[in-house]
């Protein structure tokens, strides 16, 4: 359903918006009261753009899987400013075998000059590579390749492009941005950019919009700088990621706080709101405030009923910030917690409290804590649906993950047992963060003589041995350049 979204924003913008709309509704009428295709829907805006290529340009989204990459080269000489475009399908491992695919990609690029206007130009690439002469004659000071963030393909540039767009971030719209971190973490995942090069992109897409931060922007490099702190990087830069990570956030959750009284809760109360949780979550999670863990702490607490004899207080904690709360409760406060938690998922019927409590006490690193937690899998107290909340927290935690794993091991048939036949395959998705080549043979033995006999299993477990491999790769690739980057950066500074 993504893609399908994605793909009718890039022809929308590719055919422009008024004629797209046109089209829908030439298609509306043409088929009303019958019966129709995708085809015919595509069909219907081709008649009316004027543009039969439209079609087979959807169909080749449509009818094959994968992303196409657009590597885009710029060359500039006397004649003017050309983009050199090459499509191919997005691989992360290099050593992959070559699969012959080609997309028909509409493709609009954006550029400027230094301090001249930006513009814009669109081609429907139909061929693997293909030209595309710049307006302004002059060579641009930074290109673009997915104008308005509306084509569905990652973008790839030459280390003079990536510097450059990456020096304008701020000349680009939200959805750029957002385009610019998904191509910068692919190139890094494919191991096309170092380390630096990333975290230089993350930081100027973070500084591009002083204003304000798209929600969704912000949260974007959440999970890769986590993975970066808890996977890649050695000891002892940790705490360097740790200071980029507040450096980049800090200042973000400040002006909005833990409550939404601030002026941009005023000016926007939805997309504050968006904003906050994924803010929060970093600073309790990722660096590790402790001005923010003690008042979430304190909240969650409230909520548990810890100094009130143990009755919920739904008052105490804003809704959005609950699961947070809850964290940091249980890992204030550990077994007095947990024993309340428990307590409360024998007669608590309010399934999100359920679950949000559920989850918080997956996220305690405390042995003794977690150690419940996963033995709640297989108790009675936990619904069917909430079996997997406690079976995949348990390696959630990097702390946790060799404990959770000898633990499922250890009961995966009473795990299966619990869990619906239709679901059981995705029990092998346990092992989607490990990244060692000995965890990588004990997931690889484990599952091996049981594999077939869970329905759906065998495409999830090579789907897991593939994300392994490529991490395992990421971090041969990676982790000297990385630790040295952040082994930078002390108390915000770098």
């Amino acid at each position: 359903y993504e893609k399908g979204g994605g793909v009718l924003s890039m022809f929308e913008r590719y055919y422009g918006e008024e004629t797209f709309r046109r089209g829908v509704t030439h298609y509306l009428e043409k088929f009303r009261w019958g019966v129709a295709t995708s085809k015919d829907f595509f069909q219907s805006i081709a008649e009316v753009a004027g543009d039969e290529r439209g079609l087979a340009a959807f169909q080749s989204f449509i009818n094959q899987p994968g992303v196409p990459t657009v590597k885009a080269d710029l060359r500039c000489g006397r004649s003017g400013a050309r983009l050199r475009l090459s499509q191919s399908r997005y691989l992360v491992k290099p050593e992959a075998p070559h699969i012959d695919q080609r997309w028909q990609i509409p493709v609009c690029v954006a550029s400027a000059g230094d301090g001249g206007q930006r513009q814009s130009t669109c081609a429907l690439m139909t061929d693997r590579t293909m030209d595309v002469d710049l307006p302004g004659g002059a060579c641009p000071a930074w290109v673009m390749p997915n104008a308005d963030g509306a084509g569905y393909f990652r973008f790839s540039l030459d280390l003079d492009g990536w510097r450059s767009l990456i020096g304008n971030a701020e000349h680009l719209n939200a959805a750029e941005l957002l385009s610019l971190l998904d191509s910068l973490d692919a190139a890094f995942t494919a191991g096309a950019i170092d380390t630096e090069v990333y975290a230089d992109g993350v930081q100027a897409v973070m500084a591009a919009h002083p204003q304000g931060t798209a929600w969704d922007v912000l949260a974007a490099p959440l999970a890769r700088l986590a993975w970066i702190e808890e996977t890649l990087v050695a000891d002892r830069a940790q705490a360097g990621v740790k200071a980029y990570t507040d450096q980049l956030y800090g200042p973000q959750f400040d002006a909005f706080g833990l409550d939404p009284t601030s002026a941009r809760d005023r000016a926007n109360p939805t997309t504050a709101t968006l904003a906050r949780t994924p803010l929060v979550n970093v600073m309790l999670n990722q660096v590790g405030r402790t001005d923010v863990s003690d008042e979430l702490a304190r909240r969650g607490s409230a909520f548990l009923g810890l100094s009130t004899g143990g009755a919920i207080d739904a008052a105490a904690v804003d809704a959005n910030l609950l699961e947070p709360a809850l964290t940091a409760a249980v890992r204030a406060h550990g077994t007095a917690a947990a024993d309340l938690v428990e307590r409360h998922l024998k007669t608590e019927r309010n399934a999100i409290y359920r679950s949000r409590m559920l989850t918080a006490l997956t996220r305690s690193t405390d042995p003794a804590v977690a150690a419940r937690a996963r033995a709640l899998a297989l108790s009675d107290d936990l619904r069917v649906n909430e079996v997997p909340i406690a079976v995949y927290g348990a390696v959630r935690e990097a702390e946790n993950i060799d404990a959770g794993w000898q633990w499922f091991k250890d009961n995966f048939d009473a795990i299966a047992a619990r869990t619906p036949p239709n679901n059981r395959g995705e029990l092998a998705e346990i092992g989607s963060r490990f990244c060692t080549k000995a965890r990588r043979e004990d997931y690889r033995r484990f599952f091996a003589p049981r594999i077939e006999a869970l329905t759906g299993a065998p495409r999830t477990m090579a789907m897991v041995l593939e994300r392994i491999d490529a991490c395992i790769l990421l971090v041969d690739q990676q982790r000297r350049k990385a630790t040295k980057h952040f082994s930078t950066f002390q108390d915000g500074q770098s």
